[in-house]
């Protein structure tokens, strides 16, 4: 059998929006900016949608897992501490 991928029907290609060892498997994304828990660096991250650098919201964190937002925060767990955190959106 023979799979093909294809670009989505609605809109091209796929666009690199943060690329690097700091790209964790587990993101959020609200109106402007997705979100990231970089387990191995210890640091959640930032990056607008429309591509741009990338910018720390966390740093020296106990290996960041989960995360969510709200309409002003960003909220973690941490799996090194069992710890829940949160840190204010960054404009």
């Amino acid at each position: 059998m023979r799979i093909s991928c294809s670009s989505a029907k609605k809109g091209g290609s796929p666009e690199i929006i943060a690329e690097g060892p700091s790209c964790g498997a587990r993101m959020e994304v609200d109106g402007s900016a997705v979100y990231w828990a970089d387990f191995f660096f210890g640091r959640v991250m930032k990056a607008p949608l429309g591509g741009g650098e990338a910018v720390a919201i966390a740093c020296n964190q106990a290996s960041p897992a989960g995360i969510a937002l709200d309409a002003t925060h960003v909220y973690w767990t941490n799996f090194g501490d069992g710890t829940i955190m949160k840190a204010p959106k960054l404009q």
